[in-house]
């Protein structure tokens, strides 16, 4: 889900959830990007992505629902190009963000991944600070 309302559905995962479950967990899920865009976008970088080649990087691909609603929203921004990049993503996943028209990189592309942090010694969420440090930190060109 992202802020702007759309919504990356994984069928193969979803048949189990009811629509009344799925409808309750969207609005949900759609207040809580919100109020992170709220925060993100208060460093006020998307302006100088306009234009830019992008290169989205992801700490791991799955079912892919979470990348293909990031890309929704940064083609919103009309980059010049957009690059997915990733050390391990599910090879259903990349080949389905490359049948639409994004390139991928991943230094690993099994067929079956059960679990992105499988792939890490130490995988350590980070925090709404630390983003917010990384995108002051960045100097537009």
């Amino acid at each position: 889900v992202t802020s702007s309302g759309n919504i990356m559905i994984d069928n193969e995962i979803a048949v189990a959830i009811t629509q009344r479950l799925l409808d309750s967990r969207v609005g949900i899920a759609i207040k809580e990007c919100r109020r992170l865009e709220g925060i993100f976008r208060a460093v006020q970088i998307q302006k100088a992505l306009q234009g830019k080649r992008l290169l989205l990087v992801d700490d791991g691909i799955a079912s892919g629902c979470t990348v293909r609603a990031a890309i929704s929203e940064l083609s919103l921004l009309q980059p010049q190009g957009l690059s997915v990049a990733t050390p391990v993503g599910l090879q259903r996943s990349l080949g389905a963000i490359e049948s639409d028209g994004f390139q991928t990189i991943a230094l690993l592309r099994p067929k079956i991944l059960l679990s992105v942090s499988g792939y890490y010694a130490n995988f350590v969420q980070i925090t709404e600070d630390m983003v917010c440090a990384l995108l002051t930190s960045v100097k537009p060109h």
